[in-house]
């Protein structure tokens, strides 16, 4: 298996669409491994698009095989495959978020760049409401925003761009300008919201509701009718033992 050698276009494509939270993992861990370090840097992120792309992230073997094929050795080592989770933030004040996301800017700059230490934390804010802060025209790329509520906010050119916000809740929100792209919005609600010029392009929307928000000034609304399940077929009918499917006895002829 030759060394992987990515085309820089599909390079960059990748680094800018692909979750920083899984990538900032993935590289956390070749840059642990002994083999790891003596890659180039595309090929640790070559690695890290075959990983996602071919759904391997927690599979420690198929990366020990790809690290070994790469660096062209047969001695195995094990026991690296550790990604440690944060504790979400407890904010309280605007100092303390903005405390939060210069951490979270410095790591979104250290994923980016490979051949950096990984730096910073990713913003973890899930389960909160924010609704008393400041937030328009901060970046939130990738944050953890899952159940976050935001009420009566102003909420211009916020990039949420690849954030988790499953189950978030955006209520007489103006969100314009603001992106989501590849965002995950499973499960949360825009109700009376402005979303003048936003972009949703590639954004997850299952089971996602827009209620009194309307969606035909976004930018790139969302693919909402593309994602609907699509309905079960019909049960086949149930065969019951008590019907009598031998065909009727042929008629008796009678002696002439």
């Amino acid at each position: 298996m030759s060394d992987p050698k990515p085309d820089q276009d599909e390079l960059r494509f990748f680094l800018d669409d692909c979750d920083p939270m899984l990538l900032s993992a993935l590289l956390s861990v070749i840059n642990e491994h002994e083999l790891g370090k003596a890659l180039e840097e595309d090929q640790k992120l070559w690695l890290c698009k075959e990983a996602i792309e071919e759904n391997r992230t927690s599979d420690s073997a198929w990366l020990e095989e790809r690290l070994l094929a790469c660096s062209e050795t047969k001695e195995p080592h094990r026991g690296f495959w550790e990604i440690p989770v944060q504790e979400t933030e407890v904010l309280e004040t605007q100092e303390d978020l903005e405390a939060v996301l210069a951490h979270h800017q410095k790591w979104l700059e250290s994923v980016l760049q490979p051949e950096k230490e990984i730096q910073g934390g990713r913003a973890q804010l899930a389960d909160q409401d924010l609704s008393a802060f400041q937030l328009s025209g901060l970046n939130l790329r990738g944050a953890q925003l899952s159940g976050t509520k935001f009420h009566q906010m102003e909420l211009f050119a916020v990039d949420f761009s690849t954030a988790c916000l499953k189950g978030a809740e955006f209520s007489h929100c103006d969100l314009t300008g603001s992106l989501f792209k590849r965002a995950d919005l499973s499960g949360a609600k825009f109700i009376h919201c402005q979303l003048a010029n936003t972009d949703f392009r590639r954004a997850k929307t299952p089971r996602c509701q827009f209620d009194h928000s309307d969606l035909s000034s976004c930018r790139h609304p969302p693919s909402l009718l593309s994602e609907e399940p699509k309905p079960a077929p019909p049960p086949p009918e149930a065969f019951s033992p008590s019907e009598d499917l031998s065909p009727p006895p042929a008629a008796l002829e009678t002696p002439s």
